[in-house]
Parts: C-alpha cells; structure tokens; sequence
C-alpha cells in the first residue's frame, strides 16, 4: 500500500489559550486520498502550543472510524495526551489529559473554538448543541430550502466536499442533473412534459426561474387632470403582442347592462375634457418558466377572450368593470398554466 504525506503551515493562530504550533503532517484521509473527505481522518501529526510551559509538543493524532479524534499521543506512541469522546452532534463530552483543552482539532477532524464551542467547517461555523449551523447556507436555495441543515439532513447519502455544491457518492455524477447538466436548484429548475423534476433525463428543459415577459401587457387609460398632475383611470383593457388589443366595456347604462369585448384603438386620442393627451399606462406581465407554461398561459389568455367574446359577461360598474375582467382573465390563464414550460411567443 502506498501512503501519502503532505506537510503544511499551521491554519490557525496560536493564542494565549490553545493553538496549532508549526507545521502539520497530513495523510490519507477517509477517502483514501488527500482531501477527497475534505481531509477528515489525515490528520496525522501536528505541533501544539501549550500555555502552560510555553513549549511546543509534537503530538500524533488517532481516530474512531468516522474521522473524530479519539486519541492523541506523543511522538514515541507511548503517551496519550488527550483522550476525547463525543455526543452524536459532535459535542465533546469527555476531554481529559495534559493537551486535551490545547488541541482544536477535534470532531470531525476539524477546527473548534474552545471559547465559543463552535466547530469550523471552512464556509459556517457549526452548533453541535443546537445541531445546526449558525449561519445560512453560503449557495442559498441551492443546497435546498432548509437553509440551516447540511446535505438536506442527509449525510449518510450525501456529502458536501468544499461546502458549495452537495453530492451523492452513490450516483453516476452531482445532483441535481437536468438533461445531462449539473445545476443550481436556488436559480434553475429542471423540467419534465410540465412537471418540475430535481433530476431528468434527455429530452427535460432545463430552465432558469427568473421571471420572464410573456409578450402580455395590462394597460390602463387615465384621463389627465392637468399637465403634470396624475389621472383618473378610465379603462384598463389588455395587450397581446402588438395588434390584439382587446377590453370589456359596456354595451348601454355603465352602472349596468351587457358588456362587449372589442379592441382598444383611441389610447393616444385627446381627452374631451381637457384637451390633453390621454395617459396610456402599462405593464408586462411576467412569469416564471418553473410555475407557468409561458406559452399555455398565452393559448389560455386568447382562449378565455375568445369566449368572453361570443358570450360577453354583464358588465357592472361597481361589481364587474373593465378591470374586474382584466384580473379575472389573468387569473385564470395563470391557473390553467401551472406547470412549467419554455418560453414562447406566437402573438
């Protein structure tokens, strides 16, 4: 068998309390390689700096099967110098023995704060009596909505190499993979014939979540009260594309009658009243690719005008106005549309 030995500086600042001293000499760790479990177990000598007599000792380190420094000893093999043991969460129940409360590097093989209790794992700093880390998840929703755990509170299956970017060793490559392609589940989704998937296979979109224009635009008319003063809002009606511009507005009595659907031609025509020009507000309607089918909410809006066209509701000024039925037209594309889907526009 061939092993592997690798020195280095000291990571940590020795302090009037504990410290690593010189240089470390590092091994194979549980991976059987350098830093494959991120260096957990390859820990195999170091130089501590004891306080007490302001001498530094040269000290080996010994583990349990899960990496944890059981043991350390002198360099001859023969005294032990600290001896520890830990609670499941990596607390450290028993620490006895002349260099016990100098070492740092404990549970895990990693560096803890004899001050704060706190282990350090290169991006957070860990709480093993709370059992969490004490600050978010460095990638975000990226390592999955519970921004406090580690590998989805499985560790058992998954494992985080530098604290980035979780992975089953278990699996042919690093989850979650869409079509191929490893990805960030906080950014991107991954989208199977309408259903968000955390992996797929060929033929899956891989999509962004961002939101995105639909090509769809809520407009309203607001009649001017002056030159630079606001407006009043007249009619509000929709725009799909740039020719299909349709409105409900009442076919009699405002206060009530039956409504007609029909275009919007005079939004830039002056106002009767003032004889100034009208304002024409709008605003695109987006959408996320990962809740809503870009293209169905587009075929749905159409679909419901349509309808709405052949057999107009009764239009209300109070209940049941033109803005009334813009909301209710887009709610109920967005309700048709959930899902998820690729963007696009044949409007």
């Amino acid at each position: 068998m061939t092993h592997c030995l690798q020195t280095r500086a000291p990571r940590y600042t020795p302090g009037p309390h504990y410290g690593a001293f010189g240089n470390e000499g590092l091994g194979l760790d549980l991976s059987g390689s350098l830093q494959g479990a991120g260096g957990i177990g390859g820990l195999l000598a170091a130089q501590l700096y004891n306080p007490t007599t302001s001498n530094s000792t040269t000290v080996l380190y010994t583990y349990r099967a899960n990496g944890n420094v059981s043991e350390l000893v002198d360099a001859t093999g023969t005294n032990i110098l600290a001896h520890y043991e830990y609670s499941p969460f990596g607390e450290a129940i028993v620490a006895t023995g002349p260099l016990a409360e100098v070492n740092a590097i404990r549970f895990s093989t990693k560096y803890w704060d004899l001050e704060t209790g706190l282990g350090y794992w290169g991006m957070r700093y860990y709480h093993p009596d709370e059992g969490r880390w004490v600050r978010r998840d460095p990638i975000g929703e990226g390592g999955g909505i519970g921004l406090y755990v580690f590998v989805e509170n499985r560790p058992s299956n998954l494992t985080d190499l530098l604290g980035q970017s979780w992975w089953n060793p278990f699996s042919w490559g690093r989850k979650p993979c869409c079509n191929g392609k490893p990805y960030n589940s906080g950014d991107f989704c991954c989208c199977d014939k309408g259903k968000v998937v955390t992996s797929g296979g060929s033929g899956c979109d891989l999509l962004a979540k961002k939101e995105v224009a639909t090509g769809v635009k809520s407009c309203v008319e607001a009649l001017g009260l002056g030159r630079d003063r606001g407006g009043i809002v007249q009619h509000a009606w929709l725009e799909i594309g740039t020719t299909f511009k349709p409105g409900f507005r009442p076919e009699g009595n405002c206060l009530r009658s039956g409504g007609k659907i029909q275009p919007i031609d005079d939004a830039t025509k002056p106002d009767p009243i003032t004889g100034n020009p009208k304002k024409k507000l709008c605003h695109e309607i987006k959408l996320s690719p990962c809740d809503h089918n870009i293209e169905e909410f587009v075929d749905a809006l159409v679909g419901l005008i349509t309808q709405d066209m052949a057999t107009p509701p009764v239009f209300n000024f109070a209940l049941f106005n033109c803005q009334s039925w813009v909301e209710r037209v887009l709610g109920r594309a967005e309700k048709a549309s959930k899902g998820c889907g690729v963007r696009s526009y044949r409007y």
